[in-house]
């Protein structure tokens, strides 16, 4: 769409927010005048026709109608139709009444009409329309054919058409005008939307909001902009124009009292044309002292909330005409949603520096508290080992027992913390993945030796992977927790049955896979997708039976995750279980 100039903005108010009654009015005298004027003459003498009469009282008693009308009746759009309409039938009568052929005045008149109607301005239309007026004297059925006579009561028509003409122009340069400054209201609202929704800064916004307005309006006007604060419920200035540094900063300025406050409770436009008498104004005196003089306050709202109040405050009197109410709250309307929007983005905004901070703080915590947790469960665990193996006397059998579940406990514990840092380590970002060449084959016979199964459990495990695996880059380190993690669940959700771990290189794919199948208790179909999240269980109940915090998983997946590779889960209840890890060949 075509941007606005400076100019052509300006141009947008001053025509639009006239007082049609006042011209309306006078145009209609003319009418009346001239229309009686023709009515009541003939051959300079005046007509005694009881029905020109009644037609003559008739378009008098319109006149004086309409005067009493309000004004909002002839800003209404249909008015200039209807008024047409009327004069139109009531000149139509007046013409058939004329004596004398009335045809050529019937076809001047319409005539006159078509100009009104194709004139592109009020003073083309007048012109054509004089002519005419003119013309109708000059060429008359009536002159003979070899000289040139004007019957002086032909010079009745001037008046009479010129009236009717100068109504009719006027109401239809009237119609082409509205037309044009809609045209133009839309094109401003257009720029000042592009403009106010360029950026999503609160503060950018209104300055940009305040200065698009300061341009469009065609007299000095200081305005204001109030939102709501949520914590106090009171109208708070957030953003002026056109006001001096002093009168900003004065203590009753920030009140935000009185006729901003009627529009925030009405939702409604309220305007003052003088505020320094206007009894709903508390602060007069400050109003006068800084000569302020009438005010219009706009409400902001969007999705049906009053965010504020858009004010306007002129310095000599200025009557706000309905037209111009109009425009400048659909104005309003426009940046309330902006308003809107900064606001949402200001939240956000706020929420994510809270939430990291949040973050922060937490991670911290858990690094310091993991950290301090783990060297006194240490030296707990070394000096209860020191006392199974009775490096510090003689123990009973229920005792040695005793101290075997407390080493196991404190050894679980231990795991626990080392996952939570392991966590913490994983968000901050704070691991890398360390790539070095591995022998696949050797990484599991390796891996495989460590595992004894306990005799207290009917477990067999399978490791199940060919001689010819190859030799590839990648860390080792992470790849062993990822698989010791996996088999240790198997084990520990395993009471009878066995656990596979397998291992087979897809050169087609470029990937090395892991599987680990157990045939344990199994997982839920609803908690499959659950299962890789912190701090998640299937069961989290505090009568489970198998213990853990929840992280191993998770662990494994952000771990897979930096080796580049993919995990997949595939389990039945009471079936088993199987995960597969894909990595890539790195090489």
């Amino acid at each position: 769409m075509k941007r606005l100039s400076l100019k052509g903005m300006k141009q947008i108010l001053p025509d639009a927010f006239r007082d049609k009654k006042s011209a309306l009015l006078s145009v209609q005298w003319v009418v009346v005048i001239g229309t009686s004027y023709f009515l009541l003459f003939e051959k300079g003498e005046v007509v005694d026709d009881p029905w020109a009469h009644s037609v003559v009282l008739l378009l008098l008693a319109s006149i004086l109608l309409f005067q009493k009308l309000p004004k909002a009746v002839f800003d209404h759009r249909l008015f200039p139709h209807a008024l047409v309409g009327v004069d139109t039938l009531l000149i139509s009568i007046g013409i058939s009444f004329r004596r004398e052929s009335p045809w050529d005045l019937f076809l001047l008149f319409f005539f006159g009409l078509f100009i009104a109607g194709i004139g592109e301005s009020l003073v083309q239309i007048i012109m054509g329309c004089l002519i005419i007026s003119i013309l109708s004297v000059v060429i008359s059925p009536f002159p003979g054919v070899n000289h040139f006579q004007i019957d002086p009561d032909l010079l009745l028509r001037i008046p009479f058409l010129f009236g009717v003409f100068i109504l009719y122009g006027y109401l239809a340069a009237q119609a082409k005008s509205e037309k044009k400054r809609a045209e133009q209201r839309v094109a401003a609202l257009h720029d000042v939307n592009s403009a106010i929704t360029s950026t999503l800064d609160l503060r950018t916004v209104l300055d940009v909001l305040l200065e698009k307005i300061d341009s469009l309006l065609p007299y000095s006007v200081a305005t204001t902009i109030r939102l709501l604060n949520g914590d106090t419920g009171e109208l708070i200035p957030v953003a002026s124009r056109n006001l001096g540094a002093k009168e900003r900063k004065l203590e009753q300025w920030e009140v935000g009292r009185g006729l901003d406050d009627d529009v925030y409770e009405t939702r409604i436009p309220v305007r003052a044309d003088n505020v320094q008498i206007d009894e709903r104004v508390n602060n007069a005196e400050f109003f006068r002292k800084h000569g302020l003089v009438s005010y219009l306050g706009v409400p902001l709202i969007a999705k049906g909330d009053v965010l504020g109040v858009l004010s306007f405050h002129t310095r000599e009197g200025h009557d706000f005409l309905e037209e111009e109410i109009g425009f400048l709250t659909t104005l309003a309307g426009q940046a309330a949603i902006a308003i809107h929007n900064s606001n949402l983005y200001e939240q956000t905004k706020n929420q994510a520096v809270e939430l990291e901070r949040s973050n922060r703080v937490k991670d911290e915590f858990l690094s310091v508290m993991s950290h301090e947790l783990r060297t006194p469960l240490n030296v707990i665990v070394g000096y209860t080992v020191m006392i199974r193996d009775k490096m510090l006397g003689e123990i009973n059998s229920e005792q040695e027992e005793s101290l075997g579940k407390v080493i196991t406990r404190a050894k679980d514990l231990l795991e626990m913390i080392t996952g939570i840092l392991q966590v913490t380590s994983i968000e901050a970002e704070a691991i890398k993945a360390d790539l070095q060449e591995v022998d696949l084959r050797s990484f599991l016979d390796e891996l495989g030796s460590g595992y004894r199964i306990s005799r207290s459990k009917e477990l067999t495990l399978h490791w199940n992977y060919p001689p010819d695996l190859p030799v590839w880059k990648t860390d080792s380190q992470k790849l062993k927790h990822i698989l010791q993690n996996l088999i240790n669940n198997a084990i520990k959700f395993t009471e009878k049955g066995s656990v596979t771990i397998s291992a087979r290189w897809l050169p087609d794919l470029k990937t090395v896979e892991f599987k680990v199948a157990d045939t344990g208790v199994g997982i839920p179909e609803d908690a499959l997708s659950l299962i890789f999240e912190k701090f998640r269980q299937v069961d989290s109940s505090e009568t489970r039976s198998y213990g853990g915090v929840g992280m191993g998983l998770y662990i494994v997946k952000k771990l897979t995750e930096l080796l580049g590779g993919q995990i997949q889960v595939e389990s039945k209840p009471d079936k088993g279980s199987t995960f597969t890890v894909c990595l890539p060949i790195q090489g």
